[in-house]
């Protein structure tokens, strides 16, 4: 959905493809465009955050939903970049329309695998210190992103916002691809009103997960899908495709959540990545009263 991308990622998608610095804004972040070797159409936006210092640092890559980039993103790269983590975004739907019809959840998977490596071979970035933070389908491709020749899992850390928990243990198994491959620790964060991920597919999802690193599951109360999208001019609840492909589904927002799920994330990953920026922590009572748990056999 191309109106409702960033600026960031509307100046790539405008045909710009080299890896010039874009304008500094007045928050002093450099944002940075990005492209992977050989595959036009894998493409982003680093954003580089102000005070960063000259040694490599770790990175967040940020997976969009089904629709492509949107303004969801905004609040977590600032969130993130205030605890000294650059981000690049980039944009799996573009990646998806250059395959056409033969897309597949294994292909996007592989796509992220792809970006892992690319950025794994940038001086500026440390190879095992590269965290993901997926947004519906986004989530479930960083979930299944196969590892790397070697078999080693080049993502450190996973943070999936309401990645579809309806079958989600069925496609790793089915994939033999993800998380298996290491032990990286996991963030899943969605809402109890989610009929794309219930409660308790969400409980079973990182039950399995917790067999091979630590996991933390944010049920967020009251809420659906996408909270933390928001809305577009006037636009009110909308219907997105769900992450499982099983069609599509209302998503509202909760601009009440905007800003403490980004805070919430960006201070996940500052733990799990060692940055040493402001990363300010979240009570998860704020999001319920049976907002945390921790999986059973989970690694804390």
């Amino acid at each position: 959905m191309k109106a409702l991308m960033s600026v960031r990622m509307l100046a790539v998608l405008a045909g710009v493809a080299t890896a010039a610095p874009l304008p500094a804004p007045a928050d002093g972040v450099r944002r940075e465009m990005f492209q992977a070797s050989g595959r036009p159409a894998v493409v982003g936006v680093i954003s580089w955050p102000s005070g960063r210092g000259t040694g490599p640092s770790p990175m967040v890559v940020i997976l969009p939903d089904a629709l492509g980039p949107d303004w969801r993103a905004d609040a977590y790269v600032a969130r993130l970049g205030a605890a000294g983590l650059p981000v690049l975004e980039v944009d799996l739907q573009a990646v998806a329309e250059a395959a056409g019809p033969g897309a597949s959840p294994p292909g996007l998977a592989a796509t992220v695998a792809i970006i892992i490596r690319e950025l794994s071979r940038d001086p500026r970035v440390i190879a095992g210190r590269i965290g993901v933070l997926g947004f519906g389908v986004g989530g479930r491709a960083a979930l299944t992103a196969p590892p790397a020749p070697d078999g080693t899992d080049r993502i450190a850390a996973r943070a999936m916002l309401y990645p579809g928990c309806i079958g989600l243990e069925r496609d790793l198994l089915r994939y033999e691809v993800g998380v298996s491959a290491g032990s990286s620790p996991v963030l899943l964060m969605h809402g109890d009103r989610d009929a794309a991920n219930p409660p308790p597919e969400c409980a079973q999802a990182a039950a399995v997960l917790s067999q091979w690193g630590p996991v933390e599951r944010v049920e967020i109360a009251g809420t659906g899908y996408a909270w933390d999208r928001p809305a577009f001019r006037s636009e009110g609840p909308t219907m997105m495709p769900r992450p499982d492909g099983a069609g599509r589904i209302r998503a509202t927002p909760e601009p009440r959540l905007f800003e403490v799920s980004a805070m919430r994330v960006a201070h996940w990953f500052a733990r799990a990545l060692g940055t040493e920026g402001e990363a300010t922590p979240v009570d998860d009572r704020v999001f319920g009263p049976a907002a945390r748990a921790a999986e059973p056999g989970a690694r804390r």
